[in-house]
């Protein structure tokens, strides 16, 4: 009966140290998608000035750029 018991706790410390990598993802996606929205203005963009506002996105959200 104990065996299920450690079993559990173990399992539920497994799921609970996914849980501040899930947070920062998710802070992460939601940074990418406000800056890269609020970056486009013309509906007419050629691919190298999509790809760099989605890298000028990606080190904003990582801290980089102010």
């Amino acid at each position: 009966m104990s065996y299920k018991l450690v079993w559990t706790v173990i399992a539920t410390l497994g799921v609970l140290t996914q849980v501040p990598g899930m947070l920062e993802a998710n802070s992460f996606n939601s940074c990418m998608s406000n800056k890269i929205s609020s970056e486009e203005g013309n509906a007419v963009r050629n691919e190298r000035v999509k790809r760099d506002i989605q890298m000028y996105a990606h080190s904003f959200c990582n801290g980089g750029y102010p």
